[in-house]
């Protein structure tokens, strides 16, 4: 269902993403295979069917008939869609469901139990019903009294762990899923099986929420050293959470020394970062370059060196404009804001070259070098806001929103980020990017005063419709007298998460006076030129499949 994992959180999402190798949903549904693998699921169960059919025909012609008891089970359920799954080990219903079938001499025959069990159940039941002292060591339950009696009175719910702190309980008509990060998930089968809609906010149904926390594992086995893509999935899981927990927002590192995002023009800025973990190609970047064309780059593994990605166009064409100041992916379209127009495009970015649709529009005089964020069906928007009279920059960062992002824009504050709340014109401020990191939203915007070069600086707000605070300097650039790309000054941030690193990233410009690399621009002075610099945050882990480094 379209919006599903809106009412998720992050960590439940990377738990059943990260580092696995099932095929991801966008790409089913891109490629119509949708059909095609439920028709493979189905085949695999017929076959398993006609499999079993020859066990129990062997079993009713032997002397064992009568006195066999008949147990068949499967050790994990399946994800055919549902929450964009197609794999196992996931908490929620497709996945920790199984398949349990009990049949022989004192089990109620045709009979449907709906009682919650474990296949941790089995084994004491076997010990009970084959006369066999009991073993205090196990932590199930015998179900001999619900196979005689199948709506017998039932006290116990049923466990699923995947990794320490991450567990689901399931009740007869409620699942209640807690994570390592302390985010929880509620359901109420009554009424929406497939488990849509997260109740763990609802006050009607606290009391029963409480019950379920009740049966919490007691104990959890740490995850094993082994190299399977549920252990990956949980150490990215991890890594991120540490990420967010004890994020510091001024701890930013600067890209390693080798060519960034660099022509022989000299002009590469303003670049857009778009990550899609589901697509071949998970990280795409625009880079604005001339009013004629901006560049497209692409790579399947994250890297900080350009090296490592490829050009896939220098000669991308958006619409007629020196710069793209902003975008973001919903719903499989793209939208690229710019000096009052919104662009949009839906299928790959490969393919977009010259198809990109004037499909709206934004105050830019408003509001303008903007910054773009979505959730919950809200689009919101930063921009500079303003006359700065000692540079190009607003005197704030004005905060507008609109439900469709294409039009219908409403103020929500003109100073949502205020540099001078003391009155003035020392601080001028524009080109914004905005996360929500943990419980706070970020704002890393360019800052600028009289004869300072640009540096780029972070803001926090805990609700994003009210004004944010200044946190400090981020990242600025290097004196004059170091040989490098970025002595002069940092601008047009755009951070982004990368999955598979479990950290983030801040592309910018990078902008020197000595005309290398990419030569001399000549809408540029002093022969400057820019390129563009990935900077991460915290430590950079060299094997992304390592967790990162403390």
């Amino acid at each position: 269902m379209k919006g599903d994992m809106d009412d998720l959180s992050q960590y439940g999402i990377n738990l059943t993403r990260l580092k696995h190798v099932a095929p991801p949903h966008k790409w089913v549904v891109e490629n119509d295979e949708w059909k095609p693998l439920v028709q493979s699921y189905l085949a695999c169960v017929s076959f398993v069917d006609h499999q079993v059919g020859k066990v129990l025909d062997a079993l009713d012609n032997s002397p064992a008939k009568d006195n066999t008891l008949i147990i068949l089970y499967s050790d994990h359920g399946f994800h055919l869609g549902e929450k964009e799954r197609w794999a196992k080990r996931s908490l929620w219903e497709d996945s920790t469901r199984v398949p349990l079938i009990v049949a022989g001499p004192g089990v109620a025959q045709g009979k449907v139990c709906s009682k919650p069990v474990q296949l941790l159940d089995v084994y004491p039941t076997l010990l009970e019903l084959a006369g066999l002292n009991e073993d205090e060591k196990l932590e199930g339950n015998s179900m001999a009294t619900l196979l005689k009696t199948p709506d017998t009175q039932w006290p116990h719910m049923a466990r699923t762990s995947f990794g320490p702190g991450n567990y689901s309980i399931r009740s007869e008509r409620y699942r209640y899923i807690h994570y390592n990060d302390g985010s929880e998930e509620f359901y109420d089968h009554a009424d929406d099986a497939h488990e849509w809609k997260n109740q763990i906010g609802n006050p009607e149904l606290a009391a029963l929420i409480e019950e379920h926390r009740a049966f919490k594992p007691e104990t959890f086995h740490p995850v094993l050293g082994t190299d399977s893509t549920g252990h990956k999935a949980y150490k990215a899981s991890e890594a991120a959470k540490k990420q967010t927990s004890s994020f510091d927002s001024l701890d930013w590192k600067r890209p390693v020394d080798s060519p960034v995002f660099t022509t022989t023009h000299g002009n590469n800025h303003d670049s857009v970062l778009f990550v899609d973990p589901e697509l071949e190609y998970p990280y795409h970047m625009i880079v604005s370059h001339t009013p004629e064309a901006a560049h497209l780059w692409r790579a399947k593994k994250f890297s900080w060196s350009s090296a490592d990605w490829e050009l896939v166009s220098d000669q991308y064409i958006i619409g007629k404009h020196y710069e793209y100041d902003d975008g973001v992916k919903v719903d499989g379209t793209y939208y690229l804001y710019e000096e009052g127009i919104v662009y949009t495009f839906s299928g790959p970015l490969e393919e977009a070259s010259g198809k990109w649709k004037a499909a709206g529009t934004f105050p830019f005089k408003q509001c303008d070098d903007i910054g773009i964020y979505y959730e919950d069906g809200v689009f919101h928007m930063f921009g500079e806001h303003g006359d700065f009279p000692h540079g190009p920059d607003g005197t704030s960062l004005a905060h507008f929103s609109s439900t469709t992002g294409l039009g219908d824009w409403k103020l929500v504050n003109a100073k949502a980020v205020d540099p001078n709340p003391d009155g003035g014109h020392k601080y001028g401020v524009g080109d914004a990017t905005i996360e929500k990191i943990g419980a706070e939203y970020y704002i890393y915007c360019d800052r600028e005063s009289k004869g300072s070069p640009y540096k780029v600086v972070a803001w926090k707000s805990k609700d994003i419709n009210q004004p944010f605070e200044y946190v400090g300097k981020a990242i600025t650039p290097r004196s004059d007298e170091v040989d490098d790309w970025d002595n002069h000054r940092i601008q047009d941030p755009d951070i982004a998460y990368i999955p598979e690193l479990g950290r983030y990233v801040i592309t910018a410009n990078m902008m020197d006076r000595d005309g290398n690399p990419g030569g001399d621009f000549p809408t540029m002075k002093g022969n400057t030129t820019r390129v563009i610099g990935v900077f991460y945050h915290g430590d950079v882990q060299a094997d992304p499949d390592k967790e990162p480094s403390k």
